[in-house]
This record gives structure tokens, C-alpha cells and sequence, in this order.
């Protein structure tokens, strides 16, 4: 490390003193070290850091719901009961693995198309059979370790079995099965298999074409004098734009909240736009476009929407073709080759996706090309029957659809397609025209890649502004390639992802995804607010954005608060979805209109964005706090990842849940024993009597305890059970709980012989209580089994004593640990699991008593302290008086 050359920044300062110039210059020049050996030494663990965070936000999305969980279709729906479809996109994607497995080809795109039927492109189809192939031999390999469900044991015991390690994967060939997992199979490890498959191929395709991009548009340099400041190596640079990149908030919510796999098409289409403008030192060499438009091709064929980046591409690869060098004799040759080679490889890659489709039959009796098999692909990827947007979509034809437009009624239904196209080739033909021009043109380095870049958002924008058939996600299409523009124009990037992402609102409350929703934003304005990168610059379009984002932002503030305070109009019940449908649509315009000036801008090489010093780092607290807020909105805990592979038997009910149940003998000797008071009840009886009795003071009303309100109980109930004997004497108390109990797999004869207790104690305390007890021991009732007695306790105190006060005495806190242990020394010594469950119990019953009394003594205190004050005022003037 080479101290000197960092020496001139830190120099201590002249007026300083003696002492306190050498204490200055030591901690500069240790700064100096430290601030080297980051950039120098310990890029690449940055690296990995950077893209461990973004798999680590994605994992922790991946927690919350998807599409269609449970049915539920949003707050004004609820659980959905409808009798054709189940769910949402994730049972969509789930469905079309199934039945491109156990299928034939030639029926695909023709299998019961009112559920879920497939509607991509053949990419789609090969990705769904390859990752439905996957789970269906995994699950294979492990269904003969499947334990079977019934063991024989004496006198009708339940049969104890110690946690098998395949019964989560045996899960995964159920998961593709095709006729028994329809309506809805939701099991954990196949959930969990789902979110895997969007993450490694968001890992393998979208997040290697974002570091590629990276590292062309940041390109490695020695020259650091001239960028002063925080960023002063192109390494750093190039992470805080994959960072920017990669947590983009409205890509990671739809993926791995929502449930899809968009990041496979949009990678593919970045990584196309990186050989699309590789320039080779030959001028004859035209492999870059070539193999770009190959990938495109790929893209385009995972998913239709990549029809948005297809004119930005098309002109851009059609002014390539007219790129020519020095010599010019043979320049007509030159276009026709490239030309014609841009074509071979498009067709190419289009027959080799398609021809299976082309070559088989749904009779077998059949031969030659099947037309008819081909068409219906086109029929089912393109379905111009389903209307002209879906939903309520932040675009031209949704926002002129309200009153007083009501365009869809005066446009007669057979032209909106027309008029759709029309507007959306006004749109897009300017932006066509000016990359055209630059792929005819040589431009500096890097730049082709920019302004491929700013055209295939604009394009991509002016599709989803004024297209036929747009959905609120398409807005990705525009996002993707702008994220990786946030170093040339950081506030414009910032704001349009916000914008982006508070178009998808409508969506996500459905998906019950408002919580990641929030955070996600959150953290990534800290991000980049922390790339510490500011535009300076005297362009209109750099004004109109410093003054357009803050008026937005509160715009977009004040439409979530008055949704959250004011309930709409019965007669208006979208009143806000169309709202944001407005407000998106306006926009979204004015961002088209400065992404139309940036693509001129940069083709008039208009050099204008500079990178200068930053401000401190002040966002580091508020970007932790949403990373923990996103941890605790999680609606299950990380815990179940641990033990994914024990076998869990509390999804299932009882075979002979809802049989009826046997009326039970209530005997004296019975109800005696269950109107015994539990060692708790008397504990909290005694902690009801007055510890501070001042009775002897002339105002008898002025008696104070240390538990205020509880001294006339505590000296009138002397009995703490008699509060039970009214109740629960006739045995219909113990008759509901008797079912439910039943229905979670517990023997409730002997669990009342053992605890009594449970024939007055409230149904659904019980319940709640062997809920709790199941779910820490992994849906084992054998400590039930051993002590009955833990249905008694109320659920906080179990809550209490097993989620906090045992994992702090014993695991340093962590709850998960303390979980998996008792479960692990359950099936090796059950006794020994119980004495630990027991301690934790009681020592977090103890734990919130001596709370209790500290929070009632100060109480108390307080009062017999102004008792005292007031006393002592009133004698003095009645002294006073006489």
C-alpha cells in the first residue's frame, strides 16, 4: 500500500496545535490505510458482499405471500370461490410445470385452457418441463423413504416416530403431479422449490448480465485524479450500480413476492444489448449483433412482452448493418451480408423453439407440418380477445376509460386495436429514427450501449403508455434496461423506479404484499442516497426533474393516506385504483418526454452528466430499519428452513377429527378435581391481594394496593375457581374443545384424566395454547402425551417462556436454536425435553410476575405519594382554620 499517494488528503490542520496536529496527523494516515486497503484489497469480497445482500432481500420477499395464496383475491374479494380457477400467477406457473411433464408436447397449448392454461411463448414451456422434471425425480428419489402414516403400537396409542429427513421432498413429485395438485397446492418444501427456481435462474441470467453491463458502462481505469471524493476507483462505481440494479424494488416485489419469472426475459434481453454494441477492432467482424440477436430472440420468446424492446433493437441492428469503415467499394455487399446474417440467426432460433410444435400431432394418425398446432401458440400468447388493458394499468386507454372520456364506449370495440397500434407507432417511431441513427453512426465507447439503453426504455414505456393488452407489470420492461443507468442520471433512475413501483400498489395489496412493499422503497432510496452521486448540470430536463420528484413523492403520500383514512364511496368502490391509474399515466408521459430528450441528448453527444462528491452517509440507520421491519413482516418465521426436511403432520387433520364424540361422565369426583386451581391461578390470585393497605386513614376510599382495583376481589375470591362453576358443569364446554383438540391428533380422554382443568377452561384458549405446543415441537403431540398440563397455560406465557426467556438463558437469544434443540432432544429423550419446556415456562411466568408487580408498585407508589401530598395540604388547612 502506498501511503504517500493517499497522504495529500488527509493533512492535518495548520492551525491546529502541537499535540493536536500529531493526534490529527495519526488518524489521518490510519484513515488513509483503511480507505486503501477497501479499494485496493478487498474488492471482490465487496463484490460478493453487494450480491449476497441482493439474494438475501429476495430471500426475505420470498417469505411473505404470492399471488393467490389461499385463494385470496384482495380486500373487496376475500377467498375467491370460483369453481374454474384457483389462485394466481404462482399456481399458473406451478400448473404449467405439471402439464408440460405429464403431457405430450402436441397438447400443451390446448390442456384445459379455463385453468390456468399456457399462454407464453415455447421458452416458457421448456423452462416449466426442465424445472417441473427437476421436482418430479427429486420427490421420486426419496417416495420410497416416505414413512407410512399409521404404525402399529399397543392399546391404541399414537404411534411415535422420530422426524425423517425426505418427507419435505417427497413433497416435490406431489407438487407436479398433474390431476391431485389442482386447486391449489401450497405445501411448504413445494413453495419453498418454487422460490428456488426464481432465484438461481435470477442468479444465472439477470444478475450476470447486470455485472457484465457494469463493467462496460464502468470501465476499468487508473486514472483516479480525476474522480475525487468517495468514489475514486471504477471497482466502487460499478458496485453501487449493481447494487442500484439489483434491488430494484418493483423486479424483486413481482418475481419473488408476486411470483414470476420476468428476470429471465430481461436478462436475456440485457445480455443481448451487451453484444448488440460490442464494437470490434475489424470493421468487417459483425458477431456481436449476431449473437445479440440471438439472445433477443431467446428473450422474446420466454415471454411476449420483450415485443416492447423489439423496435428499439430492430433499428438500432438495422443501422448496424449500414456501419461501415474506410473502405467503401464494397459497403452494399457489406449491408446485405449482415443483413442477411441477422436474419438467418433470428429464424434460426425461431424454428429450433418452434418445430417441436410443427412436427407433432395431437392425433397420431397424422403426418407432415401441423399448422394447426403452430397457430394455436400465436392464439394463446397473443389473445386480442381479453380486452384492451388489465386492470386498473397506469396507461393512456385506462385513464381516458373513466368518465368523462368513456373512450372504450366511443371507440367501437373491433378498432381499439387499431387505434392502439396507431398511437403506440406515434409513440415509438421518433425514438426507432434517432437509433437508427446511432448504429449507423460510430460512437464513442460506451455510448451505443447508453443509447441502446435510453431507447429500449423509451420504447418499452411508449408500448406500455398507449399498447393493446398491457398489464401493470409491464412496466418492468421499460425499468430494467434504465436501472443500469443510475451512475448517468441517479436522480432520474431513482425516481422513475419509485414511480414504477407505486404504479404497482392495486397489485400488491392483493397479493397481500404491503409490507415488503414499503420496506423494499425504503431501502432502496438509502441505497442510493448512499451512492453519494449527484447530477450538475444547468439542462431543462434536470430542472424539471429536481422539481417534478418532490411534488410527486407527496402526491404519492397523500393518495396512500387518504386510502388508508377514508373509506371510498359505495358507489365508486375503485375510486383509488383509478386514481392511480391517473396519476401513473401523467407520469409516466412526462417521463417518456425526458427519456426522448436524453435519447437526443446523447446522440448530439451531449456529454452533459458529471459525478461529484456526495453528501455523508446519514441513511445508514433508516436502511437497517427497513431491512428489519421487512424481517418482522414476514408472516412465517426463517425457523421452518432449519427443519424443511422433518416431517410435519399438523396440515393434515385427524381421519376421525369430525367424528362424533362419546358424551363424557361428568362425575363428582371429576368436577372436584377440575375446580382444583392450577399452581399459576393461585399465584396470580395471591398477587392480587393488597401488599399497601392504608384503611386506617381517615378516607377509607383512599385504600391503595400494589395492584390497583384488585383488593375488593382479592379479599371477596377467596376461591380462585369459583369463577368456573357456572359455566362449564353441564360438559358443552368441554364438547367443543373435546372436537378441536381431536382435530389436532391429541387424545383428549387421557389428557383429561392427567389435567382436569381443560373441562372449564375457554375452547379457545385451549386451542390456542396446543396450536402453540405443536408448532414448537414440530407438530409432535408427544409432549402432550407427557404432560397434559401445557394445555393450561395461557398461549402469551407460552409465548413468553419458549420464544424469549428460554432462548436467553440457554442459546444466547436465539429462538430458532432453542426450537430445533427441544425437537432434537424430544426424540432422544422426551423427559428430558419436558423439563427443559417446563423451565422455560415457569421461569417466563416468573419473569412477567416480577414485571407486573415493578409496573404496579410504581403505580402505586405515584398514588400513595399525591395521597400523601393531598393529605397533608387538607390538615394544614384545617390547621390553618382554627
Amino acid at each position: 500500500f502506498d501511503y504517500n499517494r493517499y497522504q495529500y488528503r488527509h493533512r492535518p490542520d495548520p492551525a491546529a496545535t502541537v499535540g493536536d496536529g500529531g493526534e490529527t496527523a495519526a488518524k489521518s494516515k490510519v484513515s488513509c490505510i483503511v480507505r486503501g486497503c477497501f479499494r485496493r484489497g478487498s474488492m471482490r469480497a465487496l463484490a460478493a458482499a453487494t450480491f449476497s445482500f441482493a439474494i438475501l432481500l429476495r430471500i426475505i420477499i420470498g417469505f411473505h405471500p404470492h399471488s393467490g395464496q389461499d385463494d385470496y383475491q384482495g380486500p373487496t374479494v376475500g377467498i375467491a370461490s370460483n369453481p374454474v380457477k384457483y389462485g394466481g400467477d404462482y399456481e399458473a406457473q406451478r400448473h404449467w410445470m405439471e402439464v408440460t411433464l405429464h403431457l405430450p408436447i402436441s397438447e400443451w397449448y390446448y390442456h384445459d385452457l379455463q385453468y390456468w392454461g399456457l399462454d407464453y411463448p415455447p421458452l416458457t414451456a421448456y423452462v416449466s418441463w426442465a424445472c417441473g422434471w427437476v421436482a418430479h425425480n427429486v420427490g421420486s428419489r426419496f417416495d420410497g423413504n416416505r414413512p407410512p402414516d399409521t404404525c402399529a403400537v399397543a392399546d391404541g396409542e399414537e404411534c411415535s416416530e422420530t422426524p425423517g429427513s425426505s418427507d419435505g421432498l417427497v413433497e416435490l413429485k406431489d407438487l407436479v403431479a398433474l390431476n391431485s395438485s389442482r386447486w391449489g397446492f401450497e405445501g411448504r418444501a413445494g413453495k419453498m422449490y418454487m422460490r428456488i427456481t426464481v432465484l438461481v435462474l435470477d442468479i444465472c441470467v439477470y444478475m450476470t448480465a447486470v455485472w457484465t453491463i457494469a463493467k462496460r458502462l464502468v470501465p476499468p481505469t487508473n486514472d483516479e485524479a480525476s474522480m475525487p471524493g468517495y468514489f475514486t476507483t471504477s471497482q466502487q462505481q460499478r458496485t453501487w450500480l449493481v447494487l442500484t440494479a439489483l434491488c430494484q424494488p418493483a423486479i424483486v416485489l413481482i418475481d419473488h413476492g408476486h411470483f414470476q419469472y420476468n428476470t429471465v426475459s430481461l436478462g436475456l434481453a440485457l445480455w443481448s444489448f451487451h453484444y448488440m454494441t460490442l464494437e470490434d477492432s475489424r470493421t468487417t467482424s459483425f458477431y456481436g449483433p449476431v449473437i445479440g440477436s440471438v439472445l433477443f430472440s431467446l428473450a422474446l420468446n420466454f415471454k411476449q412482452m420483450e415485443l416492447y424492446h423489439a423496435p428499439a433493437v430492430f433499428a438500432y441492428l438495422l443501422g448496424r448493418c449500414f456501419r461501415h469503415g474506410s473502405e467503401r467499394r464494397t459497403i452494399g455487399v457489406q449491408t446485405t451480408i449482415k443483413f442477411f446474417s441477422l436474419g438467418v440467426a433470428v429464424m434460426c432460433t425461431f424454428a429450433l423453439l418452434w418445430a417441436p410444435f410443427a412436427l407433432t400431432h395431437r392425433d397420431s394418425a397424422s403426418s407432415g407440418a401441423n399448422i394447426d398446432g403452430v397457430l394455436q401458440v400465436v392464439r394463446r400468447v397473443f389473445p386480442f380477445n381479453r380486452g384492451i388493458f388489465e386492470g386498473k394499468v397506469a396507461n393512456i386507454w385506462c385513464a381516458l376509460s373513466v368518465k368523462p372520456f368513456s373512450i372504450r364506449n366511443r371507440i367501437p370495440q373491433d378498432m381499439l386495436p387499431i387505434a392502439a397500434l396507431g398511437l403506440t407507432l406515434l409513440l415509438i417511431l421518433p425514438i426507432c429514427g434517432m437509433l437508427f441513427r446511432a448504429g449507423e453512426r460510430k460512437q464513442s465507447v460506451g455510448d451505443d450501449l447508453k443509447i441502446l439503453l435510453w431507447g429500449a426504455s423509451g420504447t418499452a414505456l411508449a408500448f406500455f403508455l398507449a399498447s393493446f393488452q398491457v398489464h401493470e407489470k409491464g412496466i418492468l420492461i421499460a425499468l430494467a434496461p434504465l436501472s443500469m443507468l443510475a451512475l448517468d442520471a441517479p436522480r432520474f433512475v431513482s425516481f422513475f423506479s419509485v414511480v414504477a413501483t407505486w404504479s404497482l400498489w392495486p397489485l400488491l395489496v392483493i397479493d397481500q404484499l404491503q409490507s415488503p412493499y414499503f420496506c423494499s422503497i425504503m431501502i432502496y432510496t438509502c441505497i442510493e442516497s448512499l451512492m453519494k452521486v449527484q447530477i450538475q448540470s444547468t439542462d431543462n430536463d434536470e430542472c424539471i426533474i429536481k422539481f417534478l420528484a418532490p411534488v410527486s413523492v407527496v402526491v404519492m403520500i397523500v393518495l396512500h393516506l387518504l386510502e388508508f383514512l377514508v373509506d371510498p364511496p359505495q358507489s365508486l368502490p375503485d375510486l383509488y385504483p383509478v386514481l392511480w391509474s391517473i396519476a401513473g399515466c401523467g407520469l409516466f408521459s412526462l417521463l417518456y418526454l425526458m427519456i426522448l430528450a436524453a435519447v437526443w441528448a446523447l446522440l448530439q453527444q451531449q456529454d452533459y452528466h458529471k459525478i461529484r462528491k456526495g453528501g455523508r452517509n446519514t441513511v445508514g440507520v433508516p436502511a437497517a430499519l427497513a431491512m428489519s421491519l421487512l424481517l418482522l413482516s414476514m408472516p412465517e418465521p426463517i425457523a421452518p428452513l432449519v427443519v424443511m426436511m422433518s416431517r410435519t403432520k399438523g396440515s393434515k387433520l385427524n381421519a376421525h377429527a369430525f367424528e362424533s364424540v362419546p358424551d363424557l361422565e361428568l362425575t363428582p369426583s371429576l368436577l372436584s378435581r377440575a375446580a382444583e386451581p392450577l399452581p399459576w391461578e393461585v399465584a396470580r390470585a395471591k398477587e392480587k391481594t393488597p401488599v399497601l393497605d392504608l384503611s386506617s386513614a381517615r378516607d377509607l376510599s383512599s385504600t391503595l394496593s400494589l395492584a390497583e382495583g384488585a383488593a375488593e376481589e382479592g379479599r371477596s375470591d377467596e376461591n380462585p375457581s369459583r369463577e368456573f362453576l357456572e359455566p362449564w358443569m353441564d360438559g358443552t364446554l368441554w364438547k367443543s374443545t373435546e372436537l378441536a383438540l381431536s382435530s389436532l391428533g391429541i387424545d383428549t380422554r387421557q389428557a383429561l384424566d392427567r389435567a382436569p382443568q381443560l373441562l372449564r377452561l375457554p375452547t379457545e384458549q385451549v386451542v390456542q395454547s396446543a396450536a402453540f405446543v405443536l408448532d414448537f415441537c414440530n407438530s409432535s403431540t408427544k409432549l402432550i402425551r407427557l404432560d397434559p398440563t401445557l394445555l393450561c397455560y395461557d398461549v402469551l406465557d407460552l409465548e413468553h417462556g419458549l420464544g424469549q426467556y428460554l432462548p436467553n438463558m440457554m442459546f444466547r437469544g436465539n429462538a430458532t436454536q432453542a426450537a430445533v434443540s427441544v425437537r432434537t432432544q424430544l426424540a432422544l429423550s422426551p423427559t428430558m425435553a419436558l423439563a427443559v419446556v417446563k423451565m422455560g415456562i415457569d421461569g417466563g411466568m416468573e419473569e412477567r410476575r416480577v414485571s407486573r408487580a415493578l409496573g404496579s408498585a410504581g403505580q402505586a407508589s405515584g398514588k400513595a405519594t399525591q395521597t400523601i401530598v393531598h393529605e397533608t395540604g387538607r390538615t394544614y388547612r384545617e390547621f390553618k382554620k382554627t
